[in-house]
């Protein structure tokens, strides 16, 4: 690997996803040797291409701490995390998933006044929250999955069926508006369906990278998906297929007005 794609994927990284443009404009090298960096780096699994630009490979994405993970994209994140903040009011119970995404949310609240009971199986969720007397907080037992800082397993299943909440904030791996919100995790994929039956409205966090993602697993399926909070960036033909699908989708600044039903 030369000091190049080094360069790309030490972009990649940050942003989990960069298009031919920015990489021409970074590196003042012709599209001709972008795309054979590119190439490069897709035959030894390091990314995955897609017209017009390239992401980490799922791999080597998830392969990242949750510390790393929670730097990249990070003005997309509080973005999504300040407009998922606004529809919880004072006095509610809400669920904050696993992810990045939702830790953002709790910093959001925590700078807040409202008064907001908080369940969740986000270690880090925990950890910062705890500070702050208007959060209260409960976490769900299981089994501790290290990459994720989230508990699962059948303790986290039978702590859930405990609870009814207001509102559940999910972050997910991918968006296909065929089936809804997925997770690379079969067992991650089986507690996030628990979490949204106990919700009375189900929200997915996700920002515009994770439109263009990869996942195997549901984690809500399409006809349980109320609300999707995401980005300017996310792809219009893809948010209009989620419209059409019934889903609220916020965070697309002008043009939400527009696609939003």
């Amino acid at each position: 690997m030369n000091a190049r794609q080094k360069k790309i994927l030490d972009m990649l990284r940050d942003q989990a996803l960069v298009d031919i443009e920015t990489l021409l404009a970074k590196t003042h090298v012709s599209p001709a040797t972008i795309r054979r960096d590119l190439q490069s780096l897709e035959e030894s699994g390091h990314i995955e291409r897609f017209h017009g630009g390239a992401k980490l490979s799922r791999k080597n994405h998830f392969e990242l701490s949750f510390e790393r993970r929670a730097q990249i994209n990070i003005k997309q994140k509080t973005y999504i995390a300040d407009i998922a903040a606004s529809f919880i009011n004072s006095g509610e119970a809400v669920l904050l998933g696993a992810g990045t995404t939702t830790l953002y949310i709790a910093r959001a609240l925590a700078q807040q006044s409202k008064k907001v009971f908080i369940v969740t199986n986000n270690l880090i969720v925990v950890q910062e929250a705890a500070n702050f007397p208007n959060l209260r907080l409960s976490l769900l037992g299981g089994n501790l999955d290290y990459a994720n800082m989230e508990s699962i397993g059948p303790t986290a299943h039978e702590n859930l069926s405990t609870h009814v909440v207001d509102k559940v904030f999910i972050g997910v791996n991918a968006l296909d508006p065929r089936f809804g919100a997925l997770s690379i995790y079969e067992a991650n994929a089986y507690l996030y369906r628990s979490m949204a039956k106990i919700a009375r409205d189900v929200f997915i966090v996700a920002d515009s990278s994770k439109f263009e993602a990869e996942a195997s697993h549901v984690a809500v399926p399409i006809h349980e998906l109320n609300h999707l909070i995401t980005d300017p960036k996310a792809n219009p033909r893809t948010v209009a297929q989620f419209c059409q699908q019934g889903v609220r989708v916020h965070g697309l600044g002008q043009s939400e007005r527009n696609v939003e039903i």
